[in-house]
């Protein structure tokens, strides 16, 4: 039995020479995105979960050429390149608001309260 397929949205791919349908990042720059936010958005970028394939290679910043990673994460609804948290972080760039909605409604349940005793006894055994 074939399981069934997961749908993801696409985000954070930017406009080149061989793929001009995607935005163009330096259009997207918020100076006046509010730091909370910002730093928000990055964590739940970083949080992300690697996707199980090889990419064709590193990719980089289409603002400063920093090196930006090969991956491709997800939470599960969304898919974005690894290094999508770098524009947000060292350029400012403001992502659609149902994107950070999405990763505000995951901050509601941080910071997570990590128990590590029932680990730690383990050693004991």
């Amino acid at each position: 039995m074939r399981p069934q397929s997961i749908s993801l949205t696409l985000i954070g791919y930017w406009r080149s020479e061989d793929e001009p349908q995607w935005p163009e990042p330096g259009v997207m720059i918020d100076d006046t995105m509010p730091a909370r936010t910002r730093d928000l958005v990055v964590d739940y970028l970083k949080a992300g979960r690697s996707m199980p394939w090889a990419c064709g290679g590193p990719s980089r910043c289409r603002i400063c050429g920093q090196m930006n990673g090969s991956e491709e994460l997800t939470d599960g609804t969304f898919m974005w390149p690894e290094g999508l948290a770098h524009y947000v972080a060292r350029h400012s760039v403001r992502l659609p608001d149902e994107f950070i909605s999405h990763a505000e409604a995951w901050a509601k349940f941080m910071p997570w309260d990590v128990d590590s005793r029932w680990w730690q006894s383990q050693a004991d055994r």
